[in-house]
């Protein structure tokens, strides 16, 4: 029998074993981002912050301004007086005032340039705001002034009847056409384009945030908060009670109001942000969670909604941003602290009709609710005799009256959300083993069968979980002691089975159909998606479609993307698109676009890996995924696409180490420019790490060149050339999105490389070459003039020589046939005195006609045969009918010219050589064939010639190589001597 006290202290034994936990985790109304000091801002004396259209964040300090990207921040300090406001117009100029100036940023290197002022100086500036129209205007203690765009200078703007008013110059906000100005007693509203002026009397303002163009929150000089109504005049408190939870104190400033549309707004105050809702009138402090634990929301320094619907708010903690519009994905999780808090590690999820969300964790058992954001948690006992005492549970289902649990060990447990108790399902008494063995039994996965049944996937076997009377039995079947990991059942009952050796697909009755155990890199199959009675998806080490084809399965790797990813998820959501778990994070596939989208911690998805198994889609359609580091959950048909634009931007171009002035022109560079260094940014702020870039430069290589996440190339001794640098940006690798603009740059080439040069050194080289050539052909023209001269003087001495020679020859024959004549004219005195008278004459003619042209070189070929005609008279006197001389030379030829007494030098010698006799005369004949005289006999030679030493016929040849270029012909045969001599 058990004693009192024993009872006592086992009974507080087994309740401290069954503890409970109730923990505080109210969802999420928005999850927000974090900018810090660990961006490189400075944070601590922000005052306002303001983006451009370029997605540049400017913030400003009283001393300086940052500007961050994202990625690389730039300060610009500013000298002088303090800096006040900042504004950045429709066009992306930014603009900032002091007490007595207002700046104007122009670029990197010339920071900010001051504009002229035109109105009644002196006076103070401070808050500026921009127009619908794009005119910037800032309010001064004198009233407002306007840029001027032609003068470039602001202006002084009269307000119709506040001629002499004194301005509050930190009272000036806008919405919509309407300025809100005032002092210390009276508040305006000022409409641009009416110029109508409104105004209610209010004394001590110290801030004001319009709620529209007629409503203005007003915070006095105690921090009590009123809204005042232009279109009545009214001025009425907001009273404390509307904001829930009540603040500590009633002192609040109201700063800016952000509108979400639907009555509804986003208030900043100098107590946190609160949700607003016109209708109610009530105020909500908004709760704000960063990477899945819940922000602190105390105090809101600046804020600033930009034109992308971002709200940026500088609060304790940093620089908080988020898209208050945009649904996103969520996520929660807790710290443990001492031990009292719900487990981050998420093995398994489901949820009941009670509007609770129940937790399959590696510590327990834990509830969360979607009314209040409550979870409590049950844990394993110690004691033998409990149902529950294992304590991480990796499968749940809820059947609509008890949680199914699969722990890791000590089989199948059921739970009662009601009572809140454990229990064993109900086993066959006839198979004591059965007990034994499925309490040794790990589980992986509880799975639901389209008769309510319950498939239960273990270890070492399968079990079926009958529906209502919780009977558990045993399955056997081909490949059930594969370690089976996850199950889905198509529309035609069959069962597709993932184990840790391949995939199975099942019967109705539990029957093997087919099979494939040779998957590869990995067979173990950890999730599943039915496409249709013949085809599932299959997560593995990568994807694939796996169709069934008789007793075979057939598979192909789809998605390559995601080949080296262990797929955990597989969900299709009402609209058909798949969302994916794997090791990178969490994926999105259309599959009538073919587009993967990518969705990471940057995202707000935890980042430890989702656990398979662990997904389950609510009534409220939201769908929540577990995890080793908590619980996401979102509507998978309300996320939006991926960010489609990505503003990428050149911001600054280098040439050798240089700073230039890049603004969108091509640059011209000289040959030694040759050193490019490119720098470019995108303007993303959630994760700038993750943004990757991949450039091309178009002259050098055609091809992309992938360049991570480093925004930074720089090209080294580029040759002369064009080039077009092109730049794209991407977050995932698979979409990509363009710069704006192209860098594009020509390098000259160095002036001796370039055409103009080679066509101007080729002329000077040409003219050199011809000045060289000139000078060349001078030089031998002179030396051949020399050589000319004295081949002429050695010609004419040749010629002298030959004329010396030949008028030699000439004065041998004279006195031989001088002597002959004589004799012959001795005979004819005393035989016939007539005919020797006109011997004598025709002797006479003959030597006159030698010393007429004894100096000549030349003389007409008429002349010549008619002084051949008396030589010949006279010698055939001497040998009568032995000589026959036979002339004919037409007289169209009588005008070509002859050495003189050729003709009888020719005729003496062939007398000469030759017998002459009445039996056989000497035939001489004298003709002409073409432009040369022929002179020939027959040859009868003497075999004693007197007086000839041979060298008649060589000085005539000699004297006709300077005569004429022709040659003199000898042509000598048995029968003929023929001269033929050129005429000239």
């Amino acid at each position: 029998m058990v004693r009192p006290l024993n009872l006592c202290l086992l009974l507080l034994w087994f309740v401290l074993s069954m503890r409970v936990q109730h923990v505080h985790a109210q969802l999420a109304d928005y999850n927000v981002q974090l900018l810090d000091e660990g961006d490189q801002i400075r944070t601590s004396n922000i005052l306002k912050m303001v983006k451009d259209i370029h997605g540049f964040l400017w913030m400003l300090s009283p001393r300086y301004i940052q500007r961050f990207d994202g990625q690389n921040l730039k300060r610009f300090d500013i000298d002088g007086e303090d800096l006040l406001d900042i504004v950045a117009d429709h066009d992306g100029k930014i603009w900032v005032s002091t007490q007595s100036t207002i700046r104007r940023f122009v670029s990197d290197s010339r920071g900010f340039q001051r504009l002229r002022i035109n109105g009644p100086l002196p006076t103070k500036f401070n808050v500026m705001q921009v127009s619908t129209q794009n005119q910037v205007w800032i309010i001064s203690g004198k009233g407002l002034f306007a840029y001027d765009k032609p003068t470039d200078t602001f202006v002084h703007q009269p307000i119709p009847g506040l001629a002499d008013t004194q301005f509050y110059r930190k009272i000036f906000q806008k919405s919509g056409d309407e300025f809100f100005i005032g002092n210390t007693h009276i508040l305006f509203a000022y409409n641009t384009n009416t110029r109508k002026v409104r105004s209610i009397p209010f004394n001590a303002v110290s801030a004001i945030a319009p709620f529209s163009g007629d409503i203005l929150w007003v915070t006095d000089a105690r921090l009590q908060t009123f809204e005042l109504d232009f279109r009545t005049g009214s001025s009425s408190p907001i009273q404390a009670d509307k904001f829930q939870p009540r603040p500590e104190s009633n002192f609040m400033e109201i700063s800016a109001v952000a509108p979400l549309g639907s009555d509804n707004y986003l208030v900043s105050t100098s107590k946190g942000c609160f949700r607003y809702n016109r209708k109610s009138g009530l105020f909500h402090k908004a709760v704000l969670y960063h990477y899945g634990s819940e922000l602190a929301n105390n105090e809101i320094y600046t804020s600033y909604f930009d034109q992308d619907k971002t709200l940026w708010m500088l609060g304790q903690q940093g620089i908080i941003f988020f898209k208050p519009l945009q649904h996103t994905i969520s996520w929660l999780r807790s710290f443990n602290r001492k031990g009292m808090d719900w487990n981050n590690n998420i093995r398994a999820l489901t949820g009941d009709n009670q509007g609770n969300i129940w937790m399959a964790t590696s510590a327990g058992l834990s509830r969360l609710s979607l009314k209040d954001g409550t979870v409590k948690s049950f844990h394993a006992s110690n004691s033998r005799s409990a149902a529950f005492q294992f304590p991480s549970i990796q499968g749940i289902v809820y059947d609509g009256k008890n949680l199914i649990l699969g722990p890791g060990a000590g089989g199948v447990v059921l739970f009662d959300p009601g009572s809140e108790t454990f229990r064993k399902p109900v086993y066959p008494p006839s198979q004591p083993a059965l007990s034994t063995k499925a309490s040794q039994d790990y589980i992986y996965s509880i799975v639901p069968l389209s008769n309510g049944n319950m498939l239960v996937l273990g270890d070492l076997s399968c079990y079926l979980l009958e529906r209502n009377t919780y009977k558990i039995s045993e399955l056997a079947f081909t490949g059930s002691n594969f370690i089976l990991q996850t199950a889905a059942q198509d529309h035609a009952g069959k069962i597709w089975v993932g184990t840790y050796k391949g995939l199975l697909l099942l019967d109705q009755k539990f029957k093997t159909l087919a099979m494939d155990t040779t998957m590869t890199p990995s067979k173990l199959v950890t999730s599943l998606l039915v496409r249709n009675d013949s085809t599932a998806w299959a997560g593995s080490v990568g994807l694939f479609e796996v169709t069934r084809r008789g007793d075979r399965l057939t598979r192909r790797a789809i998605l390559p993307e995601l080949a080296n990813q262990q797929i955990t998820m597989l969900f299709q959501d009402k609209t058909g698109q798949i969302w994916i778990g794997a090791d990178d994070g969490f994926y999105r596939y259309d599959a009538g676009s073919k587009k993967l989208e990518w969705f990471d911690i940057w995202d707000n998805v935890q980042n430890k890996q989702l656990n398979p198994n662990s997904l389950f889609q609510a009534g409220d359609g939201n769908l929540y995924l577990g995890g080793n580091n908590g619980l996401n959950y979102f509507r998978p048909e309300l996320i939006g696409a991926q960010r489609k634009d990505l503003t990428v931007l050149v911001t600054s171009v280098k040439i050798n180490q240089n700073d230039s002035l890049y603004q969108g022109r091509p640059l011209e560079l000289s040959w030694n420019q040759n050193t490019v260094e490119i720098q470019f940014v995108t303007t993303y702020f959630q994760n700038a790490s993750k943004v990757k870039y991949r450039y091309r430069l178009a002259g050098l290589d055609d091809g992309w060149i992938y360049h991570g996440n480093n925004n930074i190339v720089r090209f080294s001794s580029l040759a002369p050339g064009h080039y077009r640098f092109d730049l794209q940006a991407s977050l995932d690798g698979i979409s990509w999105h363009a710069s704006r603009q192209a860098v594009v740059f020509s390098i000259l080439s160095p002036i001796w490389k370039r055409p103009w040069f080679f066509l101007l050194a080729a002329v000077m080289i040409l003219a050199v070459i011809n000045l060289l050539f000139k000078i060349r052909v001078a030089a031998v023209r002179k030396q051949q003039a020399a050589v000319f001269a004295l081949q002429s003087k050695a010609n004419e001495l040749e010629k002298e020589k030959a004329m010396a020679m030949y008028e030699s020859l000439k004065q041998q024959l004279n006195p031989h046939f001088l002597f002959n004549s004589l004799t012959s004219l001795d005979s004819l005195i005393w035989l016939d005195a007539a005919k020797a008278s006109t011997f004598l004459d025709g002797l006479s003619r003959i030597y006159r006609y030698i010393l007429k042209n004894r100096e000549k070189e030349l003389v007409p070929l008429k002349e010549e045969i008619s002084f051949a005609q008396n030589y010949i008279a006279l010698q055939s006197t001497r040998f009568g009918s032995g000589l026959i001389v036979d002339t004919a030379v037409p007289e169209t030829m009588g005008n070509f010219r002859i050495a003189p007494v050729t003709i009888q030098n020719l005729i003496e010698n062939a007398i000469k050589h030759n017998i002459i006799s009445d039996d056989a005369p000497l035939v001489i004949r004298i003709y002409t064939e073409g432009q040369h005289l022929v002179v020939s006999n027959n040859v009868q030679k003497k075999n004693f010639v007197e007086t000839s030493n041979k060298q008649g016929l060589i000085h005539l040849v000699n004297l006709y190589s300077f005569l004429s270029p022709v040659a003199v012909q000898i042509i000598e045969t048995p029968d003929d001597f023929v001269i033929k001599l050129p005429l000239v």
